[in-house]
């Protein structure tokens, strides 16, 4: 009987203490709801209690795709409508090419959740300003050119006609955040007024690590008092400034979606969403550089060779690179050019003149590990730039891409080469009048310095992105060296493409595919993925 009775007392006092425990927990457990409870409930009248809000838009850079007028370039400025009330920028007067970092800084309400924000290129004639084709055209307009964007406070992204898109071609955006692009609409190969614009929208936040109060409390739980940036709150090697710019987006809703998130690992050095060839850890590595995860990009270095002691060779024009990168852009490709002309990249650098080099005596492997590796200080930028070398004279071809080795691996057809001395006979521009007509009549090209080269680099690029005579007939055909080479070209002729030798020099351009018999679409084709692959 006692020993009942002492199982029994015993019984008790365990379920007593097990319904203690219990309900200790479950009161601290009501107690943290209440306290995410009683934020969530001020966030609906004041979606930064820490902080008076204002957002700041940022024009970074302006540039027109085509020739406006044939007298100078045009007078650019920038409208902005935020709920109803215009900002006017000052007038960029004869630049196709503007670097403005103009800033407008807007108050809004501490209940506003959504803010209307309109954007519109002006270009300023004498009379009749014109508007420029920023985005994709209405349906219903085609004359449409504004870009439309809607901001939401709460997560500090926005979505629109610029939107963050994870997976292409889920929406019409294909230009990448925080770029807007008038050939969206298709008119690629149309004067339509096309321009780009980048720019960038920011909410000040009281921690100042660019993360809105809302969300550091809704959606990641870290202190909005305290700055996250550089944080790898998951660790898989990205931190969350970058997960927070990429991470969030929205589709055909308003409530905001999360692909990347600082409290989930993901494996980002095998993601490339985009398909460019760069994985997301090398997306971050060259943020720096303005490179999308979910727009492609191409990034290219090119070392160039001095000018000889005699006077042996030019430098590229900067002009070059300009005709280089307007032909991807209006693609939505992102062309990121990395030379001795650039104050961007840290990379780009002259090489010591050699007047004659050779592939197969090492000499541009060589070139390789010192300038481009840096004796392998930056093996990261293998499998991420692809690598130009412009020397005076190569002894096999004045121009060809090779594959290149790291500590005796596999190779990888990730550079190319191109002689000045060949390609400086091309252009025309300085020769004596009598030179200049019998040049023309007995050559084909007569383009000026920066075209000449645009179109070499633009050649032996497409190699390097999968365009071979192997899976492309008429690549490398055309070069009008004999009437054999012409009559063998002639059917190639509809291939419209810089690939083909017979428009190098003066038709810079992947072909569409749309010309005629035999003829090819490089664009749909190129494989930006091949530079990176061990063969």
């Amino acid at each position: 009987m006692k020993s009942k009775i002492k199982k029994i007392l015993i019984t008790i006092m365990i379920v007593f203490f097990l319904t203690s425990s219990v309900n200790a927990i479950q009161t601290q457990k009501t107690t943290n709801n209440e306290k995410i409870n009683i934020i969530k409930s001020e966030n609906m009248d004041d979606y930064d209690p820490l902080i008076d809000n204002e957002i700041t838009i940022t024009i970074e850079k302006i540039r027109a795709f085509e020739k406006f007028d044939k007298i100078k370039d045009p007078d650019f400025y920038i409208k902005i409508i935020i709920d109803e009330t215009e900002y006017k920028s000052p007038i960029w007067k004869n630049q196709k090419y503007v670097k403005p970092n103009w800033i407008v800084n807007h108050d809004i309400q501490e209940n506003q959740e959504y803010v209307n924000i309109i954007i519109q290129l002006w270009e300023s004639n004498i009379g009749l300003d014109k508007k420029c084709d920023l985005t994709l055209n209405e349906m219903w307009n085609k004359n449409f050119y504004d870009a439309e964007i809607t901001y939401d406070v709460k997560t500090g992204h926005w979505f629109g006609a610029d939107e963050n898109v994870p997976v292409p071609p889920t929406s019409s955006d294909k230009s990448g955040y925080g770029r807007l692009n008038g050939c969206d609409d298709g008119s690629v190969y149309e004067e339509d007024h096309d321009c780009e614009i980048w720019f960038d929208i920011t909410l000040n936040d009281y921690d100042e690590d660019g993360i809105p109060y809302w969300t550091e409390v809704n959606l990641y739980n870290t202190d909005p008092e305290v700055d996250n940036t550089g944080e790898d709150l998951d660790c898989d090697g990205i931190p969350i400034e970058w997960e927070f710019e990429y991470g969030i987006y929205y589709y055909w809703s308003r409530y905001p979606n999360i692909i990347y998130s600082p409290n989930r690992w993901e494996d980002h050095k095998n993601l490339d969403p985009d398909n460019d060839g760069l994985d997301n850890t090398e997306e971050y590595l060259t943020w720096i550089w303005e490179s999308d995860p979910f727009r492609k990009d191409i990034f290219l270095e090119i070392d160039e060779m001095e000018v000889g002691p005699n006077g042996e060779g030019a430098l590229t024009p900067v002009e070059t690179y300009d005709i280089l990168y307007n032909r991807y852009a209006k693609h939505n490709i992102v062309l990121h050019v990395d030379t001795f002309h650039e104050d961007i990249m840290p990379f780009g650098e002259l090489i010591p003149f050699d007047d004659n080099i050779s592939r197969n005596e090492g000499d541009l492997q060589d070139i390789y590990d010192e300038y481009f590796l840096d004796d392998g200080s930056n093996n990261w930028k293998r499998g991420v730039f692809h690598y130009g070398i412009i020397d005076y004279h190569c002894f096999e071809y004045p121009g060809f891409v090779w594959g290149s080795s790291f500590e005796g691996d596999s190779y990888r057809l990730d550079s190319f080469q191109i002689s000045k001395d060949f390609h400086d006979t091309f252009p025309f521009e300085n020769k004596p009048l009598i030179t200049k007509i019998i040049r023309k009549v007995t050559n084909p090209y007569n383009s000026p310095r920066a075209v000449v080269y645009a179109g070499a680099i633009m050649h032996e690029s497409g190699h390097t992105l999968g365009l071979f005579s192997s899976n492309v007939p008429g690549v490398d055909y055309g070069d009008f060296g004999t009437i054999i080479a012409l009559i063998q070209w002639f059917p190639f002729r509809h291939y419209k493409s810089v690939m083909n030798y017979g428009y190098t020099y003066s038709f810079i351009d992947y072909s569409n595919g749309k010309n005629g018999k035999f003829d090819h679409d490089d664009w749909s084709n190129l494989d930006l993925t091949l530079f990176e692959t061990d063969r």
